[in-house]
């Protein structure tokens, strides 16, 4: 029930709102072999503790964008600890995403995360404020990250 309630409220803010009072992450693999979507996710679940403590340091969109604009180069230290390929770890207004869960496709304010040619599936998140909606069949159950999904469905159901 409170899912559902939450979850109208969410849809009830109106998309544009939605788009200019959030910051996502976007994760683009290589390609869609299987190694690739693991390195996908293996770089998400390495970015995601210090990705908390940035999101934390901000209280409103402003602070939110000003503590990923100091800490990008950290967060491009990790990346590189989880890839041998070519990569870029970007802070834009214009990523486009995808339709999920409810939310609209278009282009919004996000930090882009493309490993190698970046053709593959993609992973996806709510930044700020913080909603995090992983795909199940991009997500193993044993990971850190579908924990903490399972962990606040629970919670919340």
């Amino acid at each position: 029930m409170r899912i559902i309630l939450i979850l109208t409220l969410l849809l009830s803010i109106p998309i544009t709102a939605q788009a200019e009072e959030t910051l996502r992450i976007r994760i683009l693999a290589h390609s869609n072999e299987e190694a690739d979507q693991q390195e996908k996710m293996q770089v998400a679940e390495a970015m995601y503790p210090k990705l908390k403590e940035i999101m934390g340091a901000g209280e409103t969109i402003g602070e939110a964008r000003e503590a990923v604009d100091n800490q990008l180069h950290i967060l491009n230290e990790i990346v590189d600890t989880q890839t041998t390929r070519p990569f870029t770890v970007e802070f834009r207004k214009d990523v486009y995403f995808p339709q999920k869960e409810g939310y609209e496709s278009g282009e919004y304010e996000a930090i882009l995360v493309t490993i190698g040619d970046g053709d593959g599936d993609n992973w996806w998140c709510l930044l700020f404020p913080d909603i995090c909606l992983p795909e199940e069949k991009e997500v193993k159950k044993e990971s850190w990250i579908a924990k903490q999904w399972d962990s606040f469905t629970d919670w919340w159901s």
